[in-house]
């Protein structure tokens, strides 16, 4: 009993604190059907370390237009001069065709448990300041990109979902996203692995399936990282085709798509220095090899990212990258 009062106080007090902002999405017209997107990592990855720096000239080595920069861990002043550094870079390099994502800073999961106003006011400053940083450039960022990658309170009930403050927060920033300031919405979460994983698999398909919160989402098969999920392949593949989350056996979680869910769903391919330079770089360039088997049928239809590490990583593999979204090529030594 008390937990169902604590979820629906949090629910009216959300209400309350934000004016009821929770209203009519106006919402991009994405054209996301063939996205080709590839993730780069600006910012610092530790209390005094940054991320490799992207020139124009590495931006040039990926045949894609469509980029998603990720903010490092750590949170600093400069972050944002950083990012407007990079865009400049990518508009150097791809001109007017350029497409741009940018992730928010990334918080401890435990934030997402208890709101306050304070991490509202945070939220909106970082993408104000973004704007007026980026100047003209600004007209090049497709939209903001969730950098969370689960939910955290994702053991409760379905139907309590709708609750939860930490979805009640990605339906708040949504509208400001799509009503302030006219971009689209990006989430990548990873599909399920571990202890957890029903309970992965259920949230992010209540999020992808019950919600117009996102307007893209990308899954993360995970199988890469963790051979014991070989399954994830087919489940992402089957999610992205019928273009709602499924379980690994194809069923739609929660039965079926609901009309407000508008969100394309699509892929993130994963791949990085393990392939290439790793101990055992034979068995990681077999599992991403069958990443290439099952999703490169879904190339011209589908939106499909790539993770591949930092900027020294991804650039060594660009040839791989720009292999399989030209001809659904393998990886090669």
């Amino acid at each position: 009993m008390y937990k169902i009062f604590k979820v629906l106080l949090s629910s009216i007090l959300i209400s309350i604190l934000f004016f009821n902002v929770l209203g009519t999405k106006q919402t991009q017209a994405a054209t996301v059907q063939d996205s080709k997107m590839v993730f780069l990592y600006v910012g610092k990855y530790s209390s005094s370390s940054y991320y490799p720096t992207y020139t124009s000239s590495d931006i040039s080595k990926f045949n894609v237009n469509e980029f998603v920069i990720v903010p490092g861990k750590e949170q600093y002043s400069g972050l944002v001069n950083d990012i407007n550094s990079l865009v400049q870079n990518i508009v150097a390099s791809k001109g007017t065709s350029s497409k741009i994502w940018i992730g928010t800073q990334l918080e401890s999961p435990t934030a997402y448990d208890s709101y306050t106003q304070t991490d509202y006011n945070n939220y909106l400053s970082y993408v104000n300041s973004l704007q007026s940083t980026l100047g003209s450039n600004w007209s090049y960022v497709e939209g903001i990109y969730m950098t969370n990658e689960a939910i955290t309170n994702r053991s409760i009930a379905f139907d309590q979902f709708q609750y939860d403050s930490q979805i009640l927060f990605y339906e708040w920033f949504s509208d400001e996203i799509h009503n302030t300031y006219n971009k689209d919405f990006l989430w990548v979460p990873y599909y399920g692995y571990g202890s957890s994983t029903v309970d992965i698999i259920r949230s992010v398909g209540y999020v992808a399936n019950k919600t117009n919160i996102f307007d893209l989402i990308l899954l993360q098969p995970h199988y890469y990282f963790d051979s014991t999920v070989k399954s994830n392949l087919n489940a992402v593949y089957q999610s992205t085709i019928k273009q709602a989350v499924t379980w690994r056996d194809g069923v739609i979680v929660g039965g079926s798509k609901d009309a407000i869910a508008n969100a394309k769903i699509g892929v993130q391919m994963e791949l990085d220095h393990n392939a290439r330079w790793g101990n055992d770089g034979g068995a990681w360039i077999e599992r991403y090899n069958e990443y290439v088997d099952t999703f490169k049928g879904l190339r011209g239809n589908y939106p499909i990212s790539y993770y591949a590490g930092s900027r020294n990583d991804a650039c060594a593999m660009s040839d791989d990258i720009n292999r399989f979204f030209s001809y659904g090529g393998y990886f090669t030594q």
